[in-house]
């Protein structure tokens, strides 16, 4: 279960994840990750707002396997999924029109 005192949110960007839960939901209201937030923590799962992944957002976790993005989704950023070497399985949808350098 999240606590949402395990986030740090301004302006709708979720600039860091700081708790341990090995799953996460993105809290209402988010519609955009930061750079860094979820680096080297746990798989999320992004709810229907969440309009953009910025640059480093999950770089070097290890934990991440896969990844389904939501169709609300239009930006991947730089290195966003960079180093992450367990990640077998990506979905991404039709929205995204831009996906950055070596996102993956």
């Amino acid at each position: 279960m999240n606590n949402t005192n395990h986030f740090i949110i301004e302006n709708g960007v979720l600039i860091k994840y700081i708790g341990d839960d090995d799953n996460v939901t993105i809290p209402s209201g988010v519609t955009k990750i930061g750079n860094y937030a979820f680096s080297n923590w746990p798989s999320c799962q992004n709810d229907e707002m969440l309009e953009s992944l910025d640059d480093w957002t999950f770089k070097d976790n290890p934990r991440i396997t896969s990844v389904q993005i939501s169709d609300s989704v239009t930006h991947i950023g730089d290195y966003a999924f960079s180093g992450c070497y367990n990640l077998t399985s990506v979905t991404i949808p039709d929205s995204v029109t831009h996906i950055g350098d070596k996102a993956f």
